[in-house]
């Protein structure tokens, strides 16, 4: 089987697919590609089904080498991509012959990157995933120096030879999230606040949340909510009155009201706020 070596890495990467969701039940998040629509680009570009497992690089630079020709591409934040000394492009399908050293460094622009590999990283699964869960710890672990990829057979198209317009990646320094109100938009006096000021990225972030910054939000009562259910996306405010978005990883239920729900569409949106990024949420209206 063909394997990729992971020779040098810096900054954190992890084995992701779609995940494994419909398992809330069992209190197992959902995990999966954080950037859904730039992982799924990244196969795409080199014939994989959409599903199939990527790296996602998190402002990692990572070194590698794969044992046989291979066909490989990188989407999501932007990336420096130099195989055997030469700039290569991102979001494009690119021959990587046997042996070559690839090194992906990050630019420090938005948060994620998806490197794919034609055919898939066929690394164990987990309860029906190869996903990484930074939350519960199951999964490929993250990957270190000398960790061993196995690439599958998930190929089922020709790639893509020509470069492609880029998808899912936001990177700007503020950005505006379209929320639907979440069913404790009630629980708090002043949940209207969070449509009228701006909130700042923090740097406590990962893939369980992502914690702001800016003007409080008050609870109607001191009393801690029964703990229910939570989804990606869902904005949550903790005792200190500060947002939080749930990621991926999320814990499955909370005793934090959840005052707004990020649209579904804007998730890739989340998956690229880095800190110091200024956040703007609007009411969303069917």
């Amino acid at each position: 089987m063909t394997t990729l070596r992971i020779d040098h890495i810096t900054g954190y990467a992890t084995v992701q697919d779609h995940g494994r969701p419909g398992q809330a039940h069992l209190s197992i998040p959902p995990s999966g590609a954080f950037d859904r629509a730039a992982h799924d680009f990244a196969n795409r570009l080199v014939g994989n089904r959409e599903e199939a497992a990527t790296v996602e690089l998190t402002r990692a630079t990572v070194s590698f080498t794969i044992d046989t020709d291979a066909m490989i591409a990188v989407t999501g934040a932007p990336v420096s991509i130099v195989i055997d000394g030469r700039q290569r492009e991102e979001h494009r399908a690119i021959l990587v012959p046997a042996g070559t050293a690839v090194l992906v460094a990050t630019q420090h622009l938005g948060m994620r990157s998806y490197l794919a590999v034609r055919g898939g990283i066929a690394s164990e699964p987990v309860l029906g995933s190869r996903a990484y869960d930074e939350l519960s710890r199951i999964g490929t672990p993250p990957l270190e120096n000398g960790s061993l990829l196995p690439v599958g057979g998930d190929a089922h198209d020709t790639p893509a030879v020509a470069r492609q317009v880029a998808s899912g990646a936001n990177v700007a320094p503020s950005v505006t999230l379209h929320v639907h109100r979440g069913p404790r938009w009630g629980h708090c006096r002043n949940s209207a606040d969070l449509l009228d000021y701006d909130y700042v990225v923090t740097a406590s972030l990962n893939r369980i949340g992502i914690r702001l910054q800016g003007k409080p939000i008050h609870w109607n009562t001191e009393e801690r909510l029964p703990s229910e259910g939570v989804l990606t996306g869902s904005i949550q405010i903790a005792a200190d009155g500060m947002p939080l978005i749930f990621g991926p990883d999320h814990p499955t239920t909370g005793g934090y009201p959840v005052i707004a729900i990020v649209d579904e569409r804007a998730l890739g949106t989340v998956a690229q706020l880095a800190p110091g990024t200024m956040v703007r949420f609007s009411q969303f209206h069917r």
